[in-house]
């Protein structure tokens, strides 16, 4: 929420199902059945591990690219001392899913550990308040994001041209 707050774009809920392929439909549906002119874009929570197997086959993440649905991975301040970045980061690449980034949620926010590790970080999105340290660090993640967001794009057109 906080999220789509800060991109002016529209907060959707995911329906309940474990179907990967109706979720997404009922999602796209709902959006163009709430506004059919809605051209904004839109937010929406995954709060699962998307490459836990799913009673049906397959994984959120192999439908996310299967979709090509534009993703960011959301992720707490002590997951950073785990490998859980560079694992979401392969896993999202293997299935092939448009990865924006990876945003750091709440913490400090330590620029130079971060470039270090080679992921595609956006930047940190505070759980409350301005990060001391920084004097916008949310509006340099949107401005990273939005920045993202063109690239992909573009790769995406170029990619339809190519083929």
């Amino acid at each position: 929420a906080r999220l789509a707050e800060l991109l002016d774009l529209a907060p959707r809920e995911l329906p309940q199902g474990e179907d990967p392929a109706m979720v997404m439909t009922a999602l796209r549906h709902s959006v163009t059945a709430a506004d059919p002119g809605e051209r904004g874009g839109w937010v929406a929570a995954l709060p699962l591990d998307p490459g836990l197997p799913l009673p049906a086959g397959g994984c959120w993440a192999e439908a996310l690219g299967a979709w090509r649905q534009s993703t960011v991975a959301l992720l707490t301040e002590p997951q950073l001392r785990s490998g859980l970045p560079a694992a979401v980061t392969a896993l999202l690449r293997q299935w092939n899913v448009p990865l924006l980034g990876l945003i750091q949620w709440g913490g400090a926010w330590d620029e130079e550990m971060r470039r270090r590790d080679g992921l595609p970080w956006l930047g940190v999105l505070q759980a409350s308040g301005l990060d001391p340290q920084h004097d916008d660090p949310e509006g340099r993640l949107c401005s990273a994001l939005r920045l993202r967001w063109r690239c992909l794009l573009g790769e995406l057109e170029g990619a339809g041209e190519s083929s």
